[in-house]
């Protein structure tokens, strides 16, 4: 159910935007909007985020070589996602009716800059970026967090740093540790999972619906556990189409189903672009496709193809 019969005709408008970070001395992310208008009044929109810090082209040259006709993988992803959000908006319905969202771990990007938020207690898996450096400082936090926070499972993402060289100091997690996230270890373990980094040995997935395809994914799920799916701080838009594609992932595979990550606390908020949660659970949009029509509406739109 992957498969999407898409036309290949289309014009392109840009629109490019800059996501801060709350906490400033974080770079900024730069992205683009994407309007396709696929004719028949077929018009739908997708964001585009691409990571050069993980190997992908850049956002200038990427957007260069979709005016030469080269398109990325990440590029057909947004063309098909613009190209459902097209039909659901001409024919007035949601893409999220009858799909089944899981609920969101929450992410601490830096035990060391991290505040306690009140709405912590509503999350069942705190996923952790360890850093490379002030190690005792944050295994202290980690520990005091691990004793307030009694029923919480930890996501721990390595950022391709050695696992062995933070086992021996994470014992006390004991049973806690849901999984270990690109590890660079060259020994196997259960609970390394594949993110960024690729894995042969892995049965752990973690999916980034804007950059994965989900047709390669169905082909191949008998290999994996586990799959998870998360955003990469995209844009709101991007965020919606990422939490939609886990739904309708499992719908199709329901042994699959597990906490993601389809919330962002990280980013600052964007007028018009606002996103509903309760506690844990993303609050999938009333509105037409991925909805915010009003804001990409008033976006300053670029012919761009």
């Amino acid at each position: 159910m992957f498969y999407f019969k898409e036309k290949r005709n289309f014009k392109l408008f840009i629109s490019k935007y800059r996501l801060n970070f709350k906490k400033p001395h974080r770079e900024s992310l730069r992205g683009s909007l994407l309007r396709f208008d696929f004719g028949a009044g077929l018009i739908g929109y997708s964001d585009f985020l691409p990571w050069p810090l993980y190997g992908e082209k850049n956002l200038r040259l990427q957007l260069e070589e979709i005016q030469k006709g080269i398109f990325s993988q990440r590029f057909l992803i947004a063309r098909r996602q613009a190209f459902l959000d097209a039909k659901a908006r001409l024919e007035k319905r949601s893409l999220f009716f009858s799909l089944k969202v899981p609920a969101s771990h929450f992410l601490i990007e830096n035990l060391l800059e991290f505040q306690f938020p009140k709405n912590l207690y509503s999350f069942n898996i705190i996923k952790v970026k360890l850093q490379n450096f002030k190690r005792a400082e944050q295994l202290k936090i980690l520990k005091e967090l691990n004793l307030m926070l009694k029923n919480v499972k930890w996501r721990l993402d390595l950022n391709q740093s050695l696992w062995r060289k933070w086992e021996s100091s994470l014992s006390f997690l004991k049973e806690k540790i849901d999984f270990i996230e690109d590890p660079q270890d060259p020994s196997d373990s259960a609970l390394f999972a594949e993110d960024w980094s690729l894995r042969s040995s892995a049965r752990i997935k973690i999916v980034k619906p804007s950059r994965d395809s989900l047709s390669c994914l169905a082909r191949r799920q008998a290999r994996w556990k586990r799959i998870v799916f998360t955003h990469s701080f995209d844009h709101p838009l991007g965020q919606v189409a990422s939490t939609f594609w886990a739904g309708l992932f499992y719908k199709s595979y329901p042994c699959f189903f597990e906490t993601g990550a389809f919330l962002n606390f990280q980013l600052e908020a964007i007028e018009g672009y606002e996103i509903e949660s309760k506690g844990a659970n993303f609050i999938s949009p009333k509105a037409f496709g991925f909805g915010f029509s009003k804001a990409l509406k008033n976006e300053n739109w670029q012919r761009w193809l």
